[in-house]
């Protein structure tokens, strides 16, 4: 928890060096050696890393993109 009460402090902050090096941790902890380049496995890692934010934060995974009206 301490982990992620840091990492949201950081990513508030703008420290991005920091942000990159704690989600490298956590998708390296999270992640079997099988399934790493898995983007389901990365956003799993992030979800996971993030956790202590849904204290503050609505998450919100991706927004559906709306499609453009052609005339």
């Amino acid at each position: 928890m301490e982990r992620s009460k840091t990492l949201i402090k950081d990513t508030i902050n703008g420290n991005a060096e920091k942000v990159a090096k704690t989600l490298e941790i956590a998708h390296e902890d999270e992640t079997s050696v099988l399934s790493y380049n898995n983007e389901e496995s990365l956003a799993c890692a992030i979800n996971i890393a993030y956790y202590y934010a849904r204290s503050d934060y609505i998450m919100i995974r991706e927004f559906q993109q709306e499609k453009a009206l052609l005339t």
